[in-house]
C-alpha cells in the first residue's frame, strides 16, 4: 500500500506507534484531539494498532511509520498535509525548533 492510499485513522495509529504524542498528531492532520484518542485508545483500537504493526512489518518498513519503506519503493510524496512523509518531516521541524526555543530560555 503506498503511503498516499493510506486513511487518515491508519496516519494516526503509524504515527501514534512511531511515539508520537496525541496532540502533535491532531495538529499535524487537521482532527481533533478526541479524534485521534478515540482512534488510538478507544474501543476497538488494539486490534486496530495490532493490525497496523502488522502490516508495517509485512511492508518491510524500517520505521515505524513506514516512511523509509515508501521512499525505498519509488511511492511519490504528495504537497497533502496529511501525506504521513510531510507529517514526519513537520514532527521533525517542530522539535528542533522547540529545543532551540528552550536552549535560548535556558
Amino acid at each position: 500500500m503506498e503511503e498516499r492510499d493510506l486513511s487518515k485513522a491508519e496516519q494516526m495509529r503509524r504515527l501514534y506507534l512511531a511515539g508520537h504524542p496525541i496532540s502533535e498528531i491532531a495538529r499535524l492532520l487537521h482532527v481533533r484531539y478526541q479524534h485521534v484518542r478515540n482512534t488510538v485508545k478507544g474501543s476497538g483500537s488494539e486490534k486496530a494498532l495490532e493490525t497496523t504493526r502488522r502490516l508495517m512489518q509485512e511492508e518491510g518498513a524500517s520505521s515505524p511509520t513506514g516512511v523509509e519503506g515508501a521512499q525505498s519503493s519509488g511511492a511519490a510524496g504528495s504537497d497533502s498535509p496529511h501525506d504521513p512523509n510531510d507529517v514526519v518531516k513537520l514532527l521533525k521541524e517542530i522539535r528542533d525548533e522547540v529545543r532551540q526555543i528552550k536552549e535560548r530560555l535556558a
